[in-house]
């Protein structure tokens, strides 16, 4: 089963996203926030990481670039896509 690490600050996004991705058949493990996400990416292979771009801590683009910053391991660079949602209103 491949496993997905999601980093979204988020709470009803987060818990959507992981149901959904469950329901897809993925193994998902979550976090709220980028710094908890990067820390756990150091200690086990993903095979995607999945980050909403602003949160607190650490933004949702540093923890992937930092772990593939860092150099090969033996699971190799982790696939990483960012994602900004929310409703923001326009002026």
């Amino acid at each position: 089963m491949k496993r997905i690490l999601l980093a979204e600050d988020d709470n009803d996004m987060r818990q959507f996203l992981t149901r959904a991705l469950k329901n897809a058949g993925y193994d998902v493990v979550s976090f709220d926030n980028g710094l908890s996400a990067y820390e756990r990416l150091r200690e086990e292979p993903f095979a995607l990481l999945l980050s909403d771009i602003v949160m607190p801590e650490m933004d949702g683009i540093e923890p992937g670039t930092a772990r593939n910053r860092t150099g090969p391991r033996p699971q190799g660079h982790v696939h990483h896509r960012v994602c900004r949602g929310g409703a923001q209103s326009r002026q």
